[in-house]
């Protein structure tokens, strides 16, 4: 008798792994499974699958025989609920109905106890899988304890004596069995929920990448295969048939001098010297183009050596972006070689007057070194009044919006220096100051003025000179003249005495008309 109880559980223990897989193909799997046809014929098959444990029952006495349908039944109302329950409660109680025998109440009131309180455990305990293990315990402890219950509808006679056999077992290894069928069905109802939210996950999450214009590669390290999704094909002009999901396909796009550093970055990654891939590369268009990639990859499984064998990743097209960070480079560098060629002092103060920025030329004499100053305040940084007058340009630029100019000395190493500060507002809290040194500048209209001060004294001492030379020459010229007009009147009355002797006085104005 013991060989036949052994044999007969392992017969039942086998229906019900059986019934399980069933379960999980027919039932857990079909997500049309709560409509009134799927839940009649879940209700047909939890009824045959009882009447399979009936014939493979342990034999304790013609007409009393035991097997695990309590424990199934009872999985089935808390699983499947009230119909496919009843439908199968019944086509079991009908057959052991049909059987007869001794035991034929007892086995009825078993089929019809233990479906109806797995269905009301189920119906009044709807958190039970908040804690599965404890509440299986419990419902396949008070099945089973109703089980020895219905014993008294045995023949009298027997009763004890079954009792006597059976208890044992009802109560340790039928519970274990609901447990462990409960258990066992629950797991697979989990996984197949884990495996719906994973698919439900992987279409939200290539929805979201398809949608922001990503594309998707999955690589298979073991077999050389790549998946691309469509959106990456597309990305690059090709259609989904023009790129076979092929590792060399991929090799073959990438522009040649970017090939070596990109194959070492996937080196490394299959190595697992990194565990997240990120590369910025071209690559080529069905056009003739190329097109710059953000390739960023994960490891997402490791063989037993532990190297990468699954990696799953994403394109993005960054060739707009690497175009507006060139021409950002470009502009940055002109702007920085215009900015290092002139002399002025370019910073950046906050609204408190902390340095935050500045540009200047590698050859300007600064009060302090570079690191020094830079977001220090500038009452820190410069002396004294200094300080404070920047600090209230700053705030009047800041409350008025107008430049504010301003000049100050500096005592540098090389002597003291003249700066003439031009403050404007940046933005709301920012103010740009423009520093020139003004001390050569100073230097050189002092030395202009002092050059015009000197040719003044100059013109001046030249005209008193040309005055002088004009005087002397004039009194020269009238002295010098006034005697040789003297000298010739004598001379001229001298000839006038000695005509006037030698021609007769009649003759003589005609001689001398103009003299008379």
């Amino acid at each position: 008798m013991k060989d036949s109880f052994i044999l007969g559980l392992l017969q039942n223990i086998s229906v019900l792994l059986a019934f399980s897989f069933i379960f999980d193909y027919f039932w857990t799997r079909n997500e049309s499974r709560n409509t009134f046809v799927n839940k009649v014929l879940a209700g047909i098959i939890i009824g045959i699958a009882t009447i399979l444990l009936i014939l493979t029952p342990w034999t304790f006495k013609t007409g009393v025989f035991f097997d695990t349908r309590s424990v199934l039944l009872a999985i089935s109302g808390l699983f499947f609920g009230i119909l496919p329950t009843v439908l199968a409660m019944l086509i079991a109680a009908l057959y052991r109905l049909y059987e007869g025998g001794a035991g034929q109440w007892m086995g009825i009131a078993v089929v019809l106890s233990s479906g109806t309180i797995g269905m009301l455990w189920g119906r009044f305990r709807p958190n039970w899988k908040k804690n599965p293990t404890r509440e299986l315990i419990w419902l396949g402890f008070l099945v089973h304890l109703v089980m020895l219950g219905c014993a008294f509808l045995l023949p009298f006679e027997i009763v004890f004596h079954t009792l006597e056999k059976i208890i044992l077992a009802v109560l340790i290894i039928y519970p274990l069995a609901t447990i462990l069928l409960g258990k066992l069905i629950l797991k697979q109802i989990r996984n197949w929920e884990n495996k719906i939210a994973l698919n439900i996950s992987e279409e939200r999450w290539r929805f979201a990448l398809e949608g922001a214009g990503d594309g998707l590669w999955d690589w298979d390290a073991e077999t050389g295969k790549v998946f691309f999704s469509d959106q990456w094909k597309n990305m690059l002009g090709y259609a989904s048939n023009e790129i076979r999901n092929d590792l060399s396909e991929w090799k073959k796009l990438i522009h040649p001098d970017d090939l070596e550093r990109v194959l070492d970055h996937v080196e490394k990654m299959q190595n697992m010297n990194i565990e997240y891939y990120e590369s910025e590369y071209r690559l080529l268009c069905k056009d003739g183009t190329y097109k710059w990639i953000l390739d960023r990859g994960k490891v997402m499984g490791v063989d037993s050596l532990g190297f990468a064998k699954r990696s799953i990743g994403t394109h993005k097209d960054i060739t707009e972006r690497k175009r507006t960070e060139n021409e950002l480079k470009e502009s940055k560098e002109y702007l920085n070689s215009i900015l290092s060629t002139i002399p002025d002092l370019i910073f950046m103060f906050d609204k408190n007057g902390l340095f935050v920025d500045c540009q200047v030329s590698e050859n300007s004499n600064l009060f302090v070194p570079l690191r020094e100053f830079l977001y220090k305040n500038v009452t820190e940084v410069m002396p004294g009044e200094i300080g404070l007058k920047t600090l209230r340009a700053i705030d009047e630029v800041i409350r008025t919006g107008k430049q504010v100019n301003f000049e100050y000395d500096l005592m540098l190493p090389d002597g003291s220096n003249c700066f003439e500060a031009r403050l404007v507002l940046f933005s709301n809290d920012r103010v740009l100051a423009v520093v020139r040194n003004t001390t050569r500048a100073k230097e050189a209209e002092i030395k202009l003025r002092q050059s015009r001060e000197q040719l003044k004294s100059f013109a001046a001492h030249l005209q008193y000179i040309r005055e002088n030379e004009r005087q002397l020459l004039a009194n020269e010229i009238h002295d010098e003249l006034g005697q040789t007009l003297v000298a010739m009147k004598i001379d001229l009355g001298l000839l006038g005495n000695k005509v006037n002797k030698m021609i007769p006085e009649s003759k003589l104005e005609k001689v001398l008309p103009e003299y008379e």
